[in-house]
């Protein structure tokens, strides 16, 4: 998990396209055509999170891409100090999910979870967390 991650999620509205954050990549020109075609066709060729191929090929940062995502999804970032010393559990949010969708539960009080996510675009991973948390 990257040292900073968007917490919670408000996707941009009006995103298009099969992955959002290619939308949110090409919108903003965070990277250019090039590197967005060669990042989206290891993406195809690997199944991997187009985040984790942007930020492996080195064409950012992962504290860039964090920044650009909580900018854009209207998110704050998670600081050190906001992951708990303690696993924090949510009642059918298993462990693989959690892993395999990069999420990290930060709270739970009352009726509300707050939750940190690599990217904050992952519709199954906030579906998931929806689902799960009623």
């Amino acid at each position: 998990m990257p040292s900073s991650v968007a917490i919670a999620a408000n996707p941009p509205a009006g995103e298009a396209g099969a992955d959002p954050l290619a939308a949110v990549l090409q919108r903003v020109g965070a990277l250019g055509d090039e590197a967005l075609s060669r990042a989206m066709l290891a993406q195809a060729e690997t199944g991997e999170p187009l985040d984790k191929i942007v930020t492996r090929l080195g064409l950012m940062s992962e504290d860039a891409l964090a920044a650009l995502l909580a900018r854009e999804c209207d998110v704050p970032l998670a600081e050190v100090g906001d992951f708990p010393e303690q696993a924090v559990a949510i009642a059918d949010l298993s462990v693989p999910f959690l892993r395999d969708h990069r999420v990290v539960p930060l709270q739970v009080t009352g009726d509300a979870v707050r939750v940190a996510l690599a990217n904050p675009l992952d519709a199954d991973a906030i579906a998931g967390i929806a689902f799960a948390t009623g």
